[in-house]
Parts: structure tokens; sequence; C-alpha cells
């Protein structure tokens, strides 16, 4: 049996490689549009147990307790030999139970070489129809730990070391992830039912609802509590629809409202006096527009919509408020503004200092994260309503010069954009190409 280092050591030595950067950030993704923790888990185990190729899988929670694992999820277990694996992970000397106060991941690669003071734990796993597993443990943010996910092989399995390195980081997400989502364990549900009830019905209306790309945006920043959900879904005043193509806060003008996209896309820019604009930024669902202009006079750029929008309003002093009230709410807000001006960063770099080619598919794969944490794409295909011209004042090129280096982009079956539709076919070569890296981006905090 080997145990890796602590989590808390991995995560001081972040991929290096471009390759190991970007399995994590696919295994990464999808999570963040799972609704609740019983669906992270579930997606957690399914995209692990593909990574690994493993025959077998499950997430096992604490109980209340803190001292019992609850399956929460598990996939290829029948249930006679999933009674078997439950029996296994009690065992103190079990890979569970070390990866739980070990902090870090234990592997047996191959149980039938284990000591012989470990069993029946050898035999337990053999009646269950595996010979080697590997388990890592949930580590939340402030240190404790949640649970466990294993995976299962029928045969002897080896394990690299950037294969468990991704693992481990891919774990502290869902555990990230799991610690801001109501509800993990059944029982404990039917336990908590009455207790929840409010605050469940209170969460579900903002998941589902118009405002669901508010409460989206600031469950990044930390689950919501009771408290905090009616003042998230009172903060926006009213609700403001716009056909495509329509200007309004136009750079110089003062005004009180923030806002944030309910539904469409936009762009904000800045107009040069030859009459061509500077794009700067597509705000898309879930994007606040205004809230850092209102620490000015007046705003310092313009917006228009690209297609037909729907907009949240809330005021400048109504958000001053949230800030002096609830200061975690106000942080998310802020933060989220604060990641905006990151991403123009990023732009300017794009910009300045890579070739077209590099510029167009770094900004098509910041697009697509983007769209990924908003659900508005599945398995590389999105709806973009973006044109050839919008890339060209968003990138510093021509359109004709942005339509041959898509036509090249996608004759070497990297990526396409035609008629709506934003295709990533190859999301590994075009990060090697753009050299990109999403952490800008900053969408689990």
């Amino acid at each position: 049996m080997r145990k890796l280092p602590p989590l808390a050591r991995t995560l001081q030595r972040p991929p290096k490689k471009l390759e190991a950067s970007i399995e994590l950030h696919e295994l990464t993704k999808r999570l963040l549009q799972c609704a609740g923790a019983e669906d992270v888990a579930s997606e957690m185990l399914g995209a692990l147990m593909a990574y690994h190729h493993a025959d077998f899988g499950d997430v096992q929670i604490l109980g209340e307790n803190g001292a019992d694992l609850e399956v929460v999820a598990q996939r290829g277990f029948d249930p006679a030999k999933l009674s078997k694996i439950k029996e296994f992970a009690r065992n103190a000397q079990s890979p569970h139970s070390l990866a739980l106060k070990h902090k870090g991941s234990v592997l047996s690669e191959d149980t039938r070489s284990e000591p012989v003071h470990l069993a029946p734990y050898p035999g337990t796993l053999a009646e269950a129809g595996v010979l080697a597993v590997q388990t890592t443990p949930l580590v939340r943010a402030d240190g404790t730990v949640a649970g466990v996910i294993s995976t299962y092989f029928r045969k002897p399995h080896r394990f690299s070391a950037s294969i468990m390195q991704v693992t481990a980081l891919y774990a502290q997400q869902g555990a990230h992830l799991l610690n801001r989502m109501p509800t993990v364990s059944p029982e404990r549900a039917a336990i908590d039912d009455r207790r929840q009830h409010d605050e469940a019905g209170e969460h579900h209306s903002l998941q589902a609802g118009e405002y669901a790309p508010l409460y989206r945006k600031i469950a990044q920043f930390g689950q919501l509590d009771a408290e905090e959900i009616p003042v998230l879904r009172d903060m926006i005043r009213e609700t403001r629809n716009f056909e495509a193509d329509t200007e309004f806060g136009r750079e110089g003008e003062s005004s009180d409202d923030c806002l944030i996209v309910l539904e469409g896309w936009g762009c904000k820019y800045k107009d040069l006096e030859d009459g061509t604009r500077q794009i700067i930024h597509f705000p898309i669902l879930g994007d606040f527009v205004g809230v850092h202009a209102r620490l000015f006079k007046a705003a310092d750029h313009s917006f228009a919509t690209i297609t037909a929008c729907k907009l949240g309003v809330f005021s400048a002093e109504r958000l001053q408020e949230v800030i002096q009230s609830y200061p975690r709410l106000g942080q998310a807000i802020l933060w989220s503004a604060a990641r905006d001006k990151a991403i123009m960063v990023e732009h300017l770099v794009n910009i300045g200092r890579r070739n077209a080619h590099q510029r167009i598919a770094h900004f098509l794969l910041e697009i697509c994260s983007r769209m990924d944490f908003a659900g508005l794409g599945k398995d590389g295909h999105y709806r973009c309503p973006l044109t050839q011209d919008h890339l060209a004042d968003a990138l510093g090129l021509t359109s004709i010069h942005v339509n041959r280096v898509l036509r090249q982009l996608r004759e070497r079956e990297l990526v396409s954009l035609e008629r709506g539709t934003l295709h990533i076919k190859d999301f590994y070569r075009l990060s090697e190409l753009a050299e990109f890296d999403p952490d800008y981006l900053d969408q689990s905090v």
C-alpha cells in the first residue's frame, strides 16, 4: 500500500505540465453546472472513473458523528458487492480509513500483495471483484475532511504521479462544491427535511427562476446562509428587456443602476474618433455590468446588447447597503467585478503579445470556458452569436484576417465558429497553440 503526500502539500505543487492543467480543467468544468450535492458526487465519480479507466467507484461522506462513512454515489457494484465495500471501508487499515486520517491519497495497486496482518481486507475486496483501489480524501478549504472518493479495478493497477496529482486537486474542487451544496446523504436529508424545507424552497426558487444566473454567480463565492437568500432575491428591484443591438450606458454618462445579465449577450466597448470601436468584454449569462463604474462619476465605457437581453437592475445605494449589512454578498459581487477586470487584463496581453492565431484561439477557449460555467454549452458545442466583426473589434484584427485565421483553424480541425455555433474540436491542441491557462478566470473560488 502506498500513501501519497497530504493534500496541503499537493496543492503547493500545482500541475506544471499543460496536459495536466487541461486534464484538471476538463474534469472540473462540468462540476460547476451541478445543481446539488448528490449531482456533484455523481458527476465527480463518473468523471474520475473515466479518467482512471476504473471498473467501479464510490463517494463516501462522513456522517454527522464525524466517524461513519455513508455511500452517496456508486457505480458498478451490485447490492451484495456494495455491502462488501462498506464492510471493507470500516476496516481501520483500509485505504478509506487511512486516507481520512492521513489527508492524502492511499493506493493499493495489488491487494494480493498486502501484508497478512491486514486480512481479511484483501479477501473482502476479492469477494467484491476488486484487486486494486485508490482512495482520495475530500478535503475542504478549512482543512477538514468531508469524505473520500475511491476507484476500484478488477486487475492490479499502477497510478502515475501526475494522474494522482490531478486526482487530488480534483477532489479538493469537489470537496469545496460539496461543502456549498445542500443535501449529501438521503438518510440525513430525511432527518433534516422539515428543518430545511423553507430554506430549500428559497434555494430552489433562485436556482430555477429568472434570477438563477444571479444565484449561480454568488454561489461561486460561497454557500448562501438562510438569511442571505431573501436578501439576494430581493436585491434586484426590476428586470428590463432589450432588443438586439441596443446601445445604452454610454461612456461618460452617469447612472445609479447596476445590472446583471439574466438572458442574452452584450458587449462593453470604447468608441474611437475614426468611428471604429474596441470591444473590451463580452458579458454573458450571470455577468454583472456597471458595478465597478459606480465607483466613478461617469462610466468609462459603453454597453450594447448583441442579442435580445433581459437584465436585472439593482441600485448602487442598495449594493452599498448589502455590503454593509451582508459583507459576504457584497464581497461576492465585487469579486465578480474584479474577475471581469482580470479578463480585460488578459485581453490586453492577447492583443499586445500574441499572434493572430494565438489571439483567436485563446479568446475562443476563454469564451467556451465561461459558457461551460454558465451552462450554455455541452460536449464542446456552444451557441455563440459572436460574428467575425465582433472578434475583429475585440482582438485588434480586421474581419478579413479573422476570417482567414478561423478557416485555417477549422482546416486543422481545432475549432470552428460557423452559423452561430462554436465547436471546440481539439481542446488540448488548441490550448497548446494559445498557451491557454484558465486560472485567470477564477471560476471556482
